[in-house]
């Protein structure tokens, strides 16, 4: 039987939910999929959890590594061990619906995509199970490329690449950015611009769990990577036709993180002071690039504002989180507008 699907997981001391992820990727629907596991120097007992389903479903393939190297690093390992015509990636905190890849590979080869991403629900703690997908039916299909593209930077494709399923060949050339964190924001754009049908499955098929400590609820300095992702647009869009029209949305995104991770850093007080935490900062974007997009007149008012305020006294960084919190209230206070009448 050929194998359609890898999927790859990378491990690195989830022994507590790895069973759980493990027996939901083993349990689709589909048959035909191969599990290649990267333990990346795990130090709980994931090593003898991994080994004993390997040793009892041939379809789990298991590498150990001396140290840990990271997700990215696991991920390329895992790529380069595939076999499936499709690949798609799993935390080991997480878990997947059983009709997750049977629906996405159904829906690649009914479409002729070479992506396919579904829809997630993010969850805090330990949970049971992740139960059936929520309902699903409608397939929106977009021209890849640049236009694909111009859809991720509307927020109309989502950053994360585990509810997804990627022909083989987009990572012919491409891999995860290792010793880099947000690698999904730096590679998510790459493959989009390389495939020619992206598919979007209304349905959530993938479940995040969100554990205290982990890297998107704790704040470290590899939380600037999120900048060096966005970035990153620039140059991967650099001499593409449609570079100029998307340029400015690029630099909302940047405007939007540098504000956003700025904010966290020091809510999270993991620096002595302000002035460490903008010099922080400056390793990842210069001051003549914050300027720039400052006067970016394209970008959110707001934005330039925060930005400006920012380079004039880093102290506004402080008031952004609170201001941005009062507003929210404020606009779940406000009455609904009436829904736009047809003609």
């Amino acid at each position: 039987m050929s194998v359609q699907v890898s999927v790859i997981i990378p491990v690195y001391n989830t022994g507590a939910f790895l069973r759980e992820c493990l027996e939901s990727v083993l349990g689709q629907t589909l048959a035909q999929i191969e599990v290649i596991v990267i333990n990346d120097g795990s130090t709980d007992d994931c090593a003898a959890i991994l080994d004993e389903y390997a040793r009892a479903d041939p379809r789990v393939t298991v590498v150990h590594n001396a140290r840990n190297r990271g997700v990215s690093a696991a991920r390329n390992r895992g790529i380069d061990l595939a076999t499936g015509a499709y690949i798609g990636f799993v935390d080991s905190d997480d878990v997947v619906a059983p009709e997750m890849y049977q629906v996405l590979l159904t829906t690649a080869l009914d479409q002729g995509a070479d992506m396919v991403k579904c829809e997630y629900r993010m969850k805090r703690g330990r949970r049971r199970s992740a139960g059936s997908a929520l309902p699903t039916g409608r397939v929106r299909i977009l021209p890849g490329g640049v236009q694909a593209v111009q859809a991720y930077l509307n927020n109309g494709i989502d950053t994360i690449c585990c509810d997804g399923l990627y022909a083989r060949e987009l990572f012919d050339g491409i891999r995860f950015v290792e010793g880099r964190r947000h690698e999904d924001t730096q590679i998510i754009p790459r493959l989009l611009l390389r495939a020619e049908t992206v598919a979007l499955v209304s349905g959530t098929f993938y479940f995040v769990t969100r554990q205290p400590g982990s890297f998107m609820s704790s704040f470290t300095e590899s939380r600037f990577d999120e900048i060096w992702a966005r970035r990153e647009l620039h140059r991967i869009l650099s001499g593409t036709e449609a570079y100029h029209r998307l340029r400015h949305r690029i630099d909302e995104q940047i405007a939007s993180s540098i504000i956003r991770t700025l904010s966290a850093a020091y809510e999270s007080r993991t620096f002595p002071n302000l002035t460490t935490m903008c010099r922080t900062l400056e390793r990842y974007i210069t001051r003549d690039e914050i300027r720039a997009l400052a006067k970016n007149r394209r970008i959110r008012f707001t934005h330039r504002i925060l930005l400006h305020g920012f380079l004039a006294t880093p102290a506004t960084v402080i008031l952004y989180g609170p201001l941005l919190r009062i507003w929210r209230r404020a606009r779940k206070r406000l009455p609904a507008r009436p829904a736009a009448k047809g003609r």
